[in-house]
């Protein structure tokens, strides 16, 4: 499905001289990995993966099983426990035998689809190898869906968008609301398949109607937990690089004031606040696209998503990692101002302000690729 030995090589940690010596090879060609109890988040992915890289530069073909135990497993997010199954996936297409072992899963509203995952079914003895392989790029429950999107299979985006529609109906959620869910998980499909040169997997689940939301004590919500995710060397951000750097816009007002912006953020460029962040940041922004022949058009999909984030958005779960990158989409800082920009601030100013410090930030983890984590809230009819 992608590279996993650049996933591996891009979370290695140095530990020194004492290495990981404690990663012990059995006779029976058995490696066991040891995780404690807690959230399991971006960190323990990281860890993870330094650990499996260790494995496989070390034991090579003698290593035939892994057995991987976690005191308990409780996701701080959606995109976290996919992203433990895609590596779960591909440990099963190279090992023998895979084992994860825990006491306890412990998912929450926004982690409510971990209950009917592949990896609660897999842990708990449910799912064989061969099924958990097979029902990795497609699966449908009551409340979960699942997908891969082929980069080379254009007509799959509008199969998608009406799966989705159609995958919503049994829930009590507006028409019209089911359609701007297609239509923003279709648009990040698309311009992952498009700007990304990749497959993308989809993945969707609907809590139970029990969400309580302050100002409005009468309704029940349902939380719609949202991840999309592709691997790739095309990062968030990237093409839109080339395009402002190289001036391959021919001479619109919009994007010559992305071009003033860039070199008004250089000052403001830290180890915090890089330009990384600033060209994601601006992938966001109404009527800008990466695309290399658009300039007046195009270039809406990602800022409708800013949209419904910031009027369905009731916690601070909603974000997008791209390399160890991030930026998170707080409500109160999604507002487009009078010329349609994003600040991702509190002055609502992308052009002459640095975006507040709790929208960006490095993840411990590296994706070679980019995810979206979105948790919407829905009010039952």
């Amino acid at each position: 499905m992608f590279d996993f030995k650049n996933f591996l090589d891009k979370n290695n940690i140095n530990y020194g001289k004492k290495g990981l010596k404690h990663i012990k090879l059995e006779k029976n060609g058995t490696v066991t990995l040891y995780f404690k109890s807690g959230n399991f988040g971006g960190l323990q992915i990281k860890l993870l993966l330094a650990k499996l890289n260790f494995i496989v530069n070390k034991y090579g073909s003698m290593c035939h099983t892994i057995c991987i135990k976690i005191e308990s497993i409780k996701p701080i997010d959606k995109l976290t426990y996919i992203l433990l199954e895609c590596i779960i996936y591909e440990l099963m297409r190279k090992y023998k035998n895979i084992w994860i072992l825990t006491k306890e899963i412990i998912p929450e509203i926004q982690t409510s689809g971990l209950s009917s995952s592949l990896l609660w079914a897999y842990i708990r003895g449910t799912m064989t190898k061969e099924q958990y392989c097979k029902r990795f790029f497609r699966s449908l429950q009551e409340n979960h869906y699942r997908r891969m999107i082929r980069q080379d299979d254009s007509s799959e985006i509008s199969k998608l968008m009406t799966d989705i529609k159609i995958f919503l109906k049994v829930f009590d959620i507006e028409d019209d609301d089911r359609r701007k869910i297609a239509k923003i998980v279709s648009e990040l499909a698309d311009n992952a398949c498009e700007h990304s040169k990749s497959d993308c997997l989809i993945d969707i689940d609907v809590s139970n109607p029990i969400y309580k939301k302050r100002d409005d004590p009468d309704g029940v919500y349902y939380s719609v937990n949202i991840c999309v995710l592709n691997f790739s060397d095309i990062f968030l951000g990237d093409t839109l690089r080339e395009k402002i750097m190289k001036k391959k816009y021919k001479g619109s007002n919009r994007y010559e004031d992305v071009a003033n912006a860039y070199e008004t953020h250089k000052s403001f460029f830290n180890f915090k606040y890089t330009e990384e962040h600033f060209f994601m940041l601006t992938a966001f922004q109404n009527k800008i696209s990466g695309r290399e022949n658009e300039t007046e058009t195009g270039g809406v999909g990602l800022n409708e998503m800013i949209c419904e984030v910031e009027k369905r958005a009731d916690t601070h779960n909603c974000y997008v990692l791209s390399k160890n990158k991030v930026i998170c989409f707080l409500p109160e800082y999604l507002v487009n101002n009078s010329e349609g920009w994003v600040g991702f601030n509190k002055e609502q100013d992308f052009l002459n302000s640095r975006p507040s410090t709790n929208s960006i930030y490095d993840s411990d983890t590296f994706l070679t690729g980019t995810g979206y984590n979105l948790s919407l809230i829905y009010r039952r009819k």
